[in-house]
């Protein structure tokens, strides 16, 4: 089959927490276009489906970020990727869901702000002020970040609760990201050492996840992780391993969402009876949590 003639099927995610008990998929089957992206078909869904679909874009050319999703489990930009013969769009994992492929980031936001991603300076620089191309390679690199979670979405989270993902501690590559920009930038004068302590810089793993995962072409641990560490430790022992990891969906009284859980988080919760098995059609690992 010629890729821009015939069918594409597309199974959509549907599911409003305010109001459904669980979710549910729909299957569009639509024609193929030239050239056609993943948003493209979304769009197509959008128009066709009896109850609107929920899902986020704004530019269309993978500036905003804002139309992150997951494809087949894979967490991507919908305006970049190519869309697939068969694909399954679901939520960003890691994500509280506001309503189908639509996710709540302001928690996580709140925790970036916490982070101070931004330039403190005790003396208003001279204008222009020149700057050396060497000293702001790094920060520059960093700057291009869109702020697209794509990266978040790759990665176990550490713990969870009754209220959604505890991200203190172990803040995701998204934050840290943001974070290193600012550490990396030789005109900041903040004092971060101590905010690298608490958001577990130096603990947090190398995912291979992350590995060529950035719709801007960071390298998540050698261009942020890496150089922020050593700008803020030194030479200090590497990260350790990065945990096995499951995907599933869960229930929980103040949050629905796809998490990445560690093997040993869904243990120790399995264990604890925090985890009940739900029945959920065209999901593998559904649970309700009970915390």
């Amino acid at each position: 089959m010629s890729r821009d003639r015939g069918e594409i099927t597309v199974r959509v995610f549907r599911y409003d927490p305010e109001r459904d008990d669980a979710p549910r998929y729909e299957v569009h089957r639509l024609p193929r276009r030239p050239h056609m992206r993943v948003l493209d078909a979304l769009n197509l869904v959008y128009e066709e489906a009896p109850d609107s679909l929920a899902h986020r874009w704004y530019c269309g050319t993978k500036k905003c970020g804002e139309c992150a999703l997951s494809v087949n489990g894979a967490p991507q930009l919908g305006c970049w990727e190519p869309a697939l013969d068969e694909m399954t769009c679901e939520p960003l994992t890691n994500f509280p869901i506001v309503r189908d492929l639509v996710v709540d980031t302001a928690p996580y936001e709140r925790l970036i702000m916490e982070l101070r991603p931004f330039l403190s300076r005790s003396v208003r620089p001279a204008f222009p002020e020149r700057l050396p191309h060497a000293g702001m390679a790094a920060a520059h690199r960093l700057s291009k970040c869109i702020e697209c979670n794509v990266c978040t979405a790759a990665v176990a989270v550490k713990s969870i609760d009754a209220a959604g993902v505890n991200w203190w501690g172990w803040p995701g590559p998204a934050a840290l990201v943001r974070f290193a920009r600012f550490a990396l930038d030789p005109r900041d004068e903040t004092e971060r050492s101590d905010l690298a302590r608490r958001a577990g810089l130096a603990g947090f793993p190398d995912f291979p996840s992350l590995a060529g995962i950035c719709p801007q072409g960071i390298d998540i641990a050698a261009d942020a992780l890496a150089p922020a560490r050593r700008a803020l430790f030194g030479e200090i022992p590497p990260p350790p391993a990065a945990p096995e990891m499951r995907r599933v969906f869960v229930i929980a009284r103040g949050f629905s969402a796809f998490l990445n859980l560690s093997e040993a988080l869904h243990r120790e919760l399995c264990a604890a009876g925090a985890l009940e098995p739900l029945a959920v059609d065209g999901i593998d690992r559904a649970f309700r949590l009970t915390l």
